[in-house]
């Protein structure tokens, strides 16, 4: 009996997890460090769009 609940509880857990919006919390832990690769090459990309808009408007 101690082992079904045991099975029960290990099966109810993730379900748990799944409802509470867990899951979610966990999949965005490891992506952070990609969102930090990522922001860098936007920002570079960004910088240089203004700066050719920029040029011809002097000359």
């Amino acid at each position: 009996m101690i082992r079904f609940r045991r099975l029960a509880l290990a099966a109810l857990i993730p379900a748990a997890a799944l409802s509470f919006g867990l899951s979610g919390v966990l999949a965005q832990t490891p992506s952070p460090a990609p969102a930090a690769s990522a922001s860098p090459s936007p920002a570079p990309s960004a910088s240089p769009s203004p700066a050719a808009s920029a040029s011809p408007a002097p000359v």
